[in-house]
Formats: structure tokens, sequence, C-alpha cells
């Protein structure tokens, strides 16, 4: 009897690990199914990102070739705007000046004054120097209008 009881303790034991093995190999196999998945996903977003990056260079290239009024063709890149460069230019020293100023300011915890300070400065400095791009842009498009 004891026998008996022993040996069906011991293959309900391996039916467990059995089965706890095969759930282990389905999960996986899940994960590896789910890895290939996201492969795949990954593949036609990389895929999809190159044609539309061949679709803008073609039409750009076939816009640069296409220009009318005697205008030289350009190929390339195009000039940055003296908004954005305005822009860049004043989020930088607005950031510097601002956490310099912060950090100075602020006696209790200079570190926050400092990244408040280069926020506020950065927001200030891109907006003041995007204004005055913008100013620049209209006199220069005012200047071409003028001068054919």
């Amino acid at each position: 009897m004891m026998i008996g009881t022993l040996c069906i303790a011991l293959t309900a034991c391996n039916n467990t690990k059995t089965e706890d093995i095969e759930l282990a190999k389905k999960a996986m196999m899940d994960s590896i199914n789910k890895a290939n998945e996201l492969q795949v996903i990954k593949q036609r977003t990389i895929d999809s990102m190159n044609q539309v990056a061949a679709e803008q260079q073609h039409h750009s290239n076939v816009q640069a070739t296409t220009q009318s009024n005697n205008e030289p063709t350009v190929k390339g890149k195009k000039k940055m705007s003296n908004k954005t460069k305005g822009a860049l230019i004043g989020t930088g020293a607005g950031v510097v000046a601002g956490a310099v100023i912060g950090g100075i300011i602020s006696k209790e915890n200079p570190v926050k004054g400092a990244v408040v300070g280069g926020a506020v400065g950065g927001a200030v400095g891109s907006g003041v120097g995007y204004g005055a791009g913008a100013a620049k842009d209209k006199k220069a498009a005012e200047t071409k209008t003028t001068n054919p």
C-alpha cells in the first residue's frame, strides 16, 4: 500500500512539473512571438520613414529645378530663417543668463533657482529672439520686393 501511494505521489509531482514546464515553454513562445511582432512593427516604421524621406527628397529636387523668374536653381539644404536663428540664439542666451541669475538670487536652493531661472530665461529669450528674427525676415522681404 505504501509503495502504491508513493507511486501515485511521484506521478502527481511529475505531472505538475510537466505542466509547469509546458507553461514555461508557452510563456517563452508567447514572449518570442511578441518580440517578433514588435520587430515587424519596428521595421515597418523604419520603411515608412525611409519612404517619406525619399519622397521629400524627390519633391525638393523637383521643386529646386523648376523655379521660375530666372532665379538660380538651388539644390541641397534650405537656409535657416532669421526667425529660427533668433529663437535659437535667444533661447541659448536666455537659458545661460537665467541659470546664472537664478542661481545667484536663490540663496536657499541655488540649483532650483538655476533650473527655474534657466527655464524662464529660455522661454523669454526664445520669444525675443523670434521677434527680432521676424523683423529681420520682414525687412529682407521688403528689400527683395523693392529691388527685384
